[in-house]
C-alpha cells in the first residue's frame, strides 16, 4: 500500500511538472489569432474582391513601379481581426479565422492609408487628408483634415475615448494632433503635442543621439509620459546604428516593450534593417527579446499593442499571420545574434570620388535648391482637369484621386518626365492626365503627361532629361545612409526611387516620391519604415550638389 501511494504521489509530481513545462512553454510562444494563405496577383492582373463565400486568403500585388502592396495596417478587438489591404483597397474583418465582413474603400471615394475603431465604427485616413467613418450598417460620414494638419507624412492613427490621434513625422520624435470625434459634422483640433501616443493614453518622445556629422547614432533615449503623469526616461544602446525607438508597451512589473530599429549596409551600399522588440527595464537593462519574422511588406505600425495585448502583423511570402505575442520573450539579450552581424558596411572614406558625366546634366543645386523643387511639385501645385483629358486611350488609366475640376500634386504618369508648365500645356492641349497603367515594355504613352519617380527625381536634381532608376549612377554616387542629408536619395534600381529629406527619430523617414503606393498615384510627402528600404534601396548623392 505505501508503495502505491508512493508511485502515485510520483506520477501526480511528473504530471504537474508535465503541465508546468507546458504552461511554460505556452508562456513563450506566440499564439496566432488569423492566418490565411497569401496569394499574389499576376503581372497586368487587376486585384480583385473575392466573394466573401469562398475568401480564405490575402492578396498581394505588384503595381507598374514595381512596389509591392498588401496588407498595410491592422486592430484586434473583441476577438475580431481588421485588416487594411492596400493591394484592393479594403479593410476585412475575421472573428476566429472566418471572414464575416469586407469593406471595399472604392465605394466611399477613399483610399485608404491607415485605419482605427471606435465603438463599432470603423474610421479611414486617406491619402487626400480626409477621414471616412463606416458604421456597422455601411453609412459613412466624410471630414476633410487637410486644413488641421500641417505635414501630410502620416505614421500613427489611434482613437482613445472619443479622441482621435494622428501622429506626422514634423518634429523630431513626431507630432501628434488630438481631434474630438464626438460630432461628426464638425472637425474639431484640441491641439498638438510633440511625440506620439499608445493605446493605454502614454504618450512617448524618442530622441536618437547622433554622431558628429553623421545622420545616425548607436544610442538613444526614450522619454516616457504615463497617463498618471509620471515621466521616466530610458536610454538605449545598440552594436549598431539606430534608426528608430518605438514604445510598443508599457508592463504591469514596471518593464517596457520597446521596438528597436537597427541598420547597416553592405559592400554595395544595400541598406540592411534589423527590427526587435526589447523588454527593458527602467534602467535600460535588457529583460528579453523577441524578434518578429522577415517581413515580405514591411508597414509602420506592424507591431501594435490592443486592450493591454500586443499583436503581430506578418506579411509572409506565401502566408499572412496575426500573432499575439507571448507574455515572456524567450529569447536572451546575450544569445541574440542579430542578422546584420553578416555585413561588412562600408565607411565615407570609401565612397568613390565623383566621376565627371555629360556637360547636360551639369547643373549645380544647393540641397535647398533640391527641396524647393520638390516641394514645387507637391501641394503647392494646382491645375484643372477637364472631360478631354479623361476621355479613354489605349493602355491608360488616370491616378485614382484625379477628378474633372480642380486638383492638387503632380499626379504619376509612367515614364513621365514633366515639369509644371509642360504638364499644364500638356493638358491643356487635351492629353491626358496621369498614367498608372503602362509597363516597361510598352513605356511612356503618347499624349500622356505627368512624371513617374525617377523622373519627379530627375526634376528634382535639376534635370531636363529624365534619367530611369537604373541609370541615376550617372549623375550621382552612392552614399553611406549615415551620410544621408536633405535632397539625396534612396533608390531601387530596379523600381523605384524616393528623395530623402530627413528621419523623425521614431523609426519613419519623410520622404518626397511620386508613388502609385497607397494609391497615391502622384507626388506625396511619404512616412516610410526604415525595414521598407531592407534588402533593396542603396542612398546616392546628385554629383553636383553644392552643398
Amino acid at each position: 500500500m505505501k508503495k502505491k501511494i508512493i508511485s502515485l504521489i510520483l506520477v501526480l509530481a511528473l504530471s504537474l511538472s508535465i503541465l508546468m513545462l507546458s504552461a511554460s512553454a505556452d508562456y513563450g510562444s506566440e499564439k496566432t489569432v488569423l492566418s490565411l494563405d497569401a496569394v499574389w496577383v499576376e503581372d497586368g492582373e487587376t486585384p480583385q474582391i473575392v466573394p466573401a463565400s469562398s475568401f480564405n486568403s490575402i492578396q498581394y500585388s505588384v503595381d507598374i513601379a514595381g512596389q509591392t502592396h498588401g496588407p498595410s495596417d491592422f486592430f484586434v478587438k473583441d476577438n475580431n481581426v481588421y485588416v487594411l489591404n492596400n493591394s484592393n483597397n479594403t479593410i476585412s474583418q475575421y472573428a476566429n479565422g472566418v471572414l464575416m465582413r469586407q469593406i471595399q474603400l472604392d465605394d466611399y471615394g477613399v483610399n485608404a492609408i491607415k485605419m482605427a475603431q471606435s465603438d463599432g465604427d470603423i474610421y479611414v485616413f486617406g491619402t487626400d487628408l480626409t477621414v471616412t467613418k463606416v458604421s456597422p450598417n455601411n453609412e459613412s460620414t466624410k471630414l476633410n483634415y487637410s486644413g488641421y494638419l500641417d505635414g501630410e507624412s502620416i505614421t500613427n492613427f489611434l482613437i482613445l475615448d472619443d479622441t482621435l490621434y494622428i501622429s506626422t513625422t514634423e518634429l523630431d520624435g513626431g507630432k501628434t494632433y488630438s481631434f474630438d470625434i464626438t460630432n461628426d459634422s464638425v472637425v474639431d483640433r484640441l491641439g498638438y503635442f510633440n511625440g506620439r501616443i499608445i493605446d493605454d493614453g502614454t504618450i512617448y518622445l524618442s530622441e536618437l543621439n547622433t554622431e558628429e556629422d553623421k545622420l545616425l547614432g548607436r544610442t538613444g533615449t526614450i522619454t516616457i509620459t504615463r497617463p498618471n503623469g509620471d515621466t521616466i526616461s530610458i536610454d538605449v544602446e545598440s552594436d549598431y546604428y539606430l534608426g528608430g525607438i518605438e514604445l510598443i508597451r508599457c508592463n504591469s512589473d514596471g518593464t517596457y516593450d520597446i521596438k528597436i530599429c537597427e541598420i547597416t549596409q553592405d559592400e554595395d551600399y544595400v541598406i540592411y534593417v534589423d527590427e526587435v522588440v526589447r523588454r527593458v527595464k527602467a534602467n535600460g537593462d535588457v529583460v528579453c527579446i523577441y524578434a518578429p519574422s522577415e517581413q515580405v511588406l514591411a508597414v509602420g505600425n506592424q507591431t501594435r499593442t490592443f486592450d493591454g495585448v500586443v499583436y503581430q502583423m506578418n506579411n509572409l511570402n506565401n502566408e499572412f499571420k496575426v500573432v499575439e505575442l507571448p507574455s515572456y520573450y524567450s529569447v536572451s539579450e546575450e544569445t541574440y545574434i542579430s542578422p546584420l552581424s553578416q555585413y561588412t558596411m562600408p565607411t565615407a572614406s570609401e565612397v568613390p570620388e565623383v566621376t565627371t558625366t555629360s556637360a547636360r546634366a551639369a547643373v549645380y543645386l544647393s540641397r535647398n535648391d533640391i527641396m524647393t523643387n520638390a516641394r514645387s511639385y507637391h501641394s503647392s501645385f494646382y491645375w484643372t482637369c477637364t472631360s478631354n483629358n479623361l476621355q479613354e486611350l489605349d493602355n491608360w488609366e488616370k491616378p485614382s484621386y484625379v477628378v474633372a475640376g480642380t486638383n492638387q500634386y503632380m499626379p504619376y504618369c509612367w515614364g513621365g518626365n514633366d515639369t509644371t508648365e509642360s504638364f499644364q500645356a500638356g493638358i491643356n492641349a487635351g492629353g491626358r492626365v496621369g498614367n498608372v497603367k503602362s509597363n516597361i515594355n510598352l513605356g511612356h504613352i503618347s499624349g500622356t503627361y505627368g512624371q513617374d519617380c525617377s523622373g519627379y527625381v530627375s526634376k528634382c536634381w535639376g534635370q531636363s532629361q529624365k534619367y530611369a532608376t537604373y541609370t541615376m549612377d550617372e549623375i550621382s554616387r552612392e552614399i553611406t545612409f549615415n551620410e544621408l542629408k536633405p535632397g539625396d536619395a534612396l533608390n531601387d534600381a530596379d523600381s523605384h526611387i524616393i528623395l530623402f529629406y530627413r528621419i523623425d527619430h521614431g523609426d519613419y523617414l519623410d520622404l518626397f516620391e511620386c508613388t502609385t503606393t497607397n494609391d497615391y498615384d502622384r507626388v506625396a510627402n511619404t512616412g516610410r519604415y526604415w525595414s521598407e528600404l531592407s534588402g533593396k534601396y542603396t542612398p546616392i548623392r546628385y554629383d553636383y550638389v553644392t552643398n
